[in-house]
């Protein structure tokens, strides 16, 4: 495969990914993390390999909201 045609085939893929988020339960997620987060209570984040890095990131990133 051509560099071109990977890199088309790779956009077009993460394009049909974010176009298939269901943006309400999104919008639920996010309201739910933030009733979390204003009553005081913990939101754990657990990953394993890869997604553990990506806990962690995501673990920091509530602790400056």
């Amino acid at each position: 495969m051509k560099e071109a045609d990977y890199f088309s085939q790779y956009f077009e893929t993460i394009s049909q990914g974010l176009k298939s988020i269901d943006l309400i339960q999104l919008k639920k997620a996010a309201a739910m993390i933030w009733t979390v987060h204003q009553s005081g209570n913990k939101i754990i984040v657990v990953g394993n390999g890869g997604s553990a890095a990506m806990a962690s990131h995501v673990a920091v990133d509530f602790t400056k909201a």
